[in-house]
Protein backbone atom coordinates (compact mmCIF):
# COMPACT_ATOMS: atom_id res chain seq x y z
CA UNK A 1 0.00 0.00 0.00
CA UNK A 2 0.90 3.53 -0.58
CA UNK A 3 1.22 6.36 1.92
CA UNK A 4 -1.16 8.61 -0.63
CA UNK A 5 -3.79 5.46 -1.10
CA UNK A 6 -4.07 5.57 2.86
CA UNK A 7 -7.47 6.78 4.71
CA UNK A 8 -6.74 8.27 8.04
CA UNK A 9 -8.53 5.57 9.44
CA UNK A 10 -6.11 3.11 7.36
CA UNK A 11 -3.30 4.94 9.08
CA UNK A 12 -4.77 4.88 12.49
CA UNK A 13 -4.99 1.63 12.65
CA UNK A 14 -1.40 0.43 10.77
CA UNK A 15 0.36 2.51 13.31
CA UNK A 16 -2.38 0.78 16.11
CA UNK A 17 -1.21 -2.69 14.94
CA UNK A 18 2.43 -1.68 15.03
CA UNK A 19 2.35 -0.28 18.44
CA UNK A 20 0.53 -3.21 19.45
CA UNK A 21 3.27 -5.59 18.10
CA UNK A 22 6.24 -3.72 19.56
CA UNK A 23 4.37 -3.60 22.87
CA UNK A 24 5.04 -7.14 23.60
CA UNK A 25 9.09 -6.87 22.88
CA UNK A 26 9.30 -3.66 24.75
CA UNK A 27 12.42 -5.04 26.30
CA UNK A 28 14.00 -5.49 23.06
CA UNK A 29 13.94 -1.51 22.22
CA UNK A 30 17.24 0.60 23.09
CA UNK A 31 15.45 3.90 23.58
CA UNK A 32 17.27 6.59 24.31
CA UNK A 33 15.79 9.66 26.09
CA UNK A 34 15.85 13.09 24.94
CA UNK A 35 16.80 14.47 28.60
CA UNK A 36 17.73 18.26 27.08
CA UNK A 37 14.09 18.16 25.59
CA UNK A 38 12.64 16.61 28.83
CA UNK A 39 14.42 19.42 30.92
CA UNK A 40 13.22 22.07 28.82
CA UNK A 41 9.91 20.44 29.14
CA UNK A 42 10.18 20.65 32.87
CA UNK A 43 11.47 24.29 33.23
CA UNK A 44 8.69 25.86 31.03
CA UNK A 45 5.53 23.82 31.87
CA UNK A 46 3.15 26.14 33.23
CA UNK A 47 1.80 24.30 35.47
CA UNK A 48 1.64 20.56 36.68
CA UNK A 49 -1.54 18.97 35.53
CA UNK A 50 0.40 17.09 32.02
CA UNK A 51 -0.56 15.15 29.25
CA UNK A 52 1.99 12.89 28.00
CA UNK A 53 0.34 12.36 24.20
CA UNK A 54 1.15 8.85 22.45
CA UNK A 55 2.80 8.06 25.54
CA UNK A 56 4.01 4.55 24.90
CA UNK A 57 4.72 2.66 27.39
CA UNK A 58 5.48 5.11 29.24
CA UNK A 59 9.04 5.34 28.77
CA UNK A 60 9.83 8.87 30.19
CA UNK A 61 7.04 9.18 33.39
CA UNK A 62 9.39 8.39 36.20
CA UNK A 63 11.20 12.34 34.66
CA UNK A 64 7.59 13.35 35.04
CA UNK A 65 6.70 12.29 38.39
CA UNK A 66 9.82 13.17 39.86
CA UNK A 67 9.18 17.05 38.88
CA UNK A 68 5.70 17.05 40.57
CA UNK A 69 3.63 16.56 37.26
CA UNK A 70 0.35 15.24 37.79
CA UNK A 71 0.48 12.96 34.95
CA UNK A 72 -1.89 11.53 32.60
CA UNK A 73 -0.65 9.22 29.15
CA UNK A 74 -2.46 8.07 26.36
CA UNK A 75 -1.92 6.21 23.38
CA UNK A 76 -3.97 4.56 20.12
CA UNK A 77 -2.28 1.02 21.22
CA UNK A 78 -4.20 -0.78 23.83
CA UNK A 79 -0.83 -2.90 24.18
CA UNK A 80 1.24 0.23 25.09
CA UNK A 81 -1.54 0.97 27.62
CA UNK A 82 -1.31 -2.45 28.82
CA UNK A 83 2.34 -2.30 29.22
CA UNK A 84 2.51 1.26 30.92
CA UNK A 85 -0.39 0.34 33.41
CA UNK A 86 1.62 -3.00 34.03
CA UNK A 87 4.84 -0.81 34.98
CA UNK A 88 2.87 2.27 36.74
CA UNK A 89 -0.37 1.11 38.18
CA UNK A 90 -1.00 3.94 40.05
CA UNK A 91 -1.06 6.31 37.07
CA UNK A 92 -4.08 7.51 34.77
CA UNK A 93 -3.59 5.83 31.16
CA UNK A 94 -5.85 5.80 28.33
CA UNK A 95 -6.42 4.24 25.01
CA UNK A 96 -7.14 6.95 23.09
CA UNK A 97 -6.58 8.57 19.27
CA UNK A 98 -5.12 12.13 19.79
CA UNK A 99 -7.60 13.18 17.17
CA UNK A 100 -10.49 13.00 19.30
CA UNK A 101 -8.96 13.74 23.34
CA UNK A 102 -11.97 12.76 25.40
CA UNK A 103 -11.13 15.48 27.83
CA UNK A 104 -13.03 19.15 28.41
CA UNK A 105 -11.66 22.09 27.26
CA UNK A 106 -8.44 23.40 28.89
CA UNK A 107 -7.80 20.26 30.67
CA UNK A 108 -4.14 20.63 30.61
CA UNK A 109 -1.50 22.73 31.71
CA UNK A 110 1.34 21.16 29.38
CA UNK A 111 1.33 18.50 26.77
CA UNK A 112 4.16 16.13 25.85
CA UNK A 113 4.43 13.87 23.07
CA UNK A 114 7.69 12.41 21.76
CA UNK A 115 7.33 11.41 18.18
CA UNK A 116 3.85 10.17 17.97
CA UNK A 117 2.64 13.08 15.53
CA UNK A 118 5.49 11.92 13.08
CA UNK A 119 2.49 8.85 12.53
CA UNK A 120 -0.24 11.38 11.37
CA UNK A 121 -0.86 12.25 7.72
CA UNK A 122 -0.08 15.68 7.10
CA UNK A 123 -3.43 16.44 5.37
CA UNK A 124 -4.66 16.18 8.82
CA UNK A 125 -2.51 17.93 11.25
CA UNK A 126 -3.85 21.19 12.04
CA UNK A 127 -6.59 19.08 12.91
CA UNK A 128 -5.37 17.48 15.90
CA UNK A 129 -3.04 20.63 16.76
CA UNK A 130 -6.65 22.81 17.01
CA UNK A 131 -7.54 19.18 19.32
CA UNK A 132 -4.47 19.19 21.17
CA UNK A 133 -5.17 23.24 21.78
CA UNK A 134 -8.70 22.59 22.90
CA UNK A 135 -7.95 21.06 25.69
CA UNK A 136 -4.57 23.31 26.69
CA UNK A 137 -5.54 25.72 29.07
CA UNK A 138 -4.87 29.41 27.78
CA UNK A 139 -0.72 30.04 27.83
CA UNK A 140 0.32 26.24 28.54
CA UNK A 141 2.59 24.85 27.19
CA UNK A 142 3.03 22.23 24.08
CA UNK A 143 6.00 20.87 23.43
CA UNK A 144 7.07 18.37 20.76
CA UNK A 145 9.92 15.76 19.77
CA UNK A 146 9.73 14.79 16.19
CA UNK A 147 12.90 13.39 14.17
CA UNK A 148 14.24 15.47 11.74
CA UNK A 149 15.90 14.28 8.74
CA UNK A 150 16.43 17.74 6.49
CA UNK A 151 13.67 16.16 4.27
CA UNK A 152 9.81 16.85 4.45
CA UNK A 153 7.88 13.47 3.08
CA UNK A 154 5.51 10.98 4.13
CA UNK A 155 5.96 7.21 3.17
CA UNK A 156 4.52 3.29 4.80
CA UNK A 157 6.87 1.36 4.94
CA UNK A 158 7.97 -1.46 6.77
CA UNK A 159 9.99 -0.90 10.48
CA UNK A 160 11.43 -4.27 10.69
CA UNK A 161 10.02 -8.01 11.29
CA UNK A 162 9.28 -7.02 14.57
CA UNK A 163 7.27 -3.80 14.06
CA UNK A 164 5.81 -4.37 10.78
CA UNK A 165 4.24 -1.52 8.61
CA UNK A 166 4.08 2.07 9.41
CA UNK A 167 2.91 5.17 8.10
CA UNK A 168 5.78 8.00 9.06
CA UNK A 169 5.86 11.77 8.44
CA UNK A 170 8.67 14.15 8.20
CA UNK A 171 9.07 17.37 8.56
CA UNK A 172 10.58 20.88 8.01
CA UNK A 173 10.98 22.94 11.08
CA UNK A 174 9.13 25.72 9.35
CA UNK A 175 6.58 23.72 7.66
CA UNK A 176 5.53 21.90 11.01
CA UNK A 177 5.65 25.24 12.79
CA UNK A 178 3.02 27.06 10.51
CA UNK A 179 0.52 24.66 11.31
CA UNK A 180 0.96 25.17 14.89
CA UNK A 181 0.56 29.12 13.93
CA UNK A 182 -2.72 27.98 12.46
CA UNK A 183 -4.10 25.97 15.32
CA UNK A 184 -3.74 28.46 17.59
CA UNK A 185 -0.23 28.40 19.28
CA UNK A 186 2.50 30.36 19.55
CA UNK A 187 6.28 28.91 18.67
CA UNK A 188 8.46 30.07 21.59
CA UNK A 189 12.34 28.13 20.82
CA UNK A 190 11.96 27.27 17.33
CA UNK A 191 13.04 23.71 16.68
CA UNK A 192 15.52 21.81 17.84
CA UNK A 193 16.97 18.54 16.01
CA UNK A 194 16.17 15.10 17.61
CA UNK A 195 19.39 12.70 16.83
Amino acid sequence: MNASDMSLADVENANRLASDRASKAIEKFNVVAPEDDIELFVGKATGKKMLDLGCGWAYYIDQFLLNGFVYTGIDVSPGMIEAAKRNHPQERFEVMSFRKLEFTDESFDCVWSCCALSYEPKANMVNVLKEIHRVTKPNGLLYIVLPYFGISQEDYFEVNELIGPTFHSLWYPREFGDLLNQAGFKVLDGFRRMH
